[in-house]
């Protein structure tokens, strides 16, 4: 801990994954990593990444475990990157909220030079990267539709149209201002 003090990210290569309680006592328990240990670096205020792979879980049993770490922390917003080459295996980093954006854009560019062997999965909490953040911004039309216009957590642009329940279109900033003035 006091070797990473400084450190924004600390990552997490368990050889046999999470444990999914604290007992560093339980056999073979020195190749995993134990929710307390990210749990103390989370609440110092490092962002964690730790390394886990899909092995022969079902659907559903993977899905709870990427998800385990964030019950443990409600306030982290979860990212997770998968390598579909081989055996499936994803790290997943527990973010604190003010550095998601940062991230999100980081592994998206990293996403755009593999060729689809990384992809982006969700835990229980949903893809994260679409919620809004600070304040929308709303234009009334002469018909009375309704365009709403919001930032959102991975940077994006969102515009919601009352007219068309159900459907938006989200836009990169630097994309999102070439229509504007080009």
């Amino acid at each position: 801990m006091n070797e990473l003090v400084s450190a924004e990210l600390i990552y997490l290569d368990p050889d046999n994954g999470l444990l999914e309680d604290n007992n560093p006592r339980k056999r073979g328990a020195e190749k995993y990593a134990l929710p307390d240990e990210e749990e103390q670096y989370y609440r110092a205020g490092h962002n964690v990444v730790y390394y886990c792979h899909k092995g022969r879980r079902k659907l559903g049993e993977w899905l709870d475990y990427k998800s385990i770490m964030c019950k443990a922390f409600p306030d982290a917003k979860p990212l997770v990157l998968t390598f579909h080459k081989g055996t499936q295996r994803s790290y997943v980093f527990l973010l604190h909220p003010e550095y998601f954006q940062k991230y999100h854009i980081i592994i998206e560019r990293f996403m755009d030079n593999w060729d689809n062997i990384f992809t982006e999965e969700y835990t229980d909490k949903g893809d994260l990267a679409c919620e809004p953040i600070g304040d929308k911004f709303t234009v009334e039309k002469d018909d009375g539709s309704v365009f709403t216009i919001f930032k959102r957590a991975d940077g994006w642009i969102q515009i919601e149209n009352s007219a068309v329940k159900g459907t938006s279109v989200a836009y990169k900033p630097d994309d999102f201002c070439k229509r504007l003035w080009y």
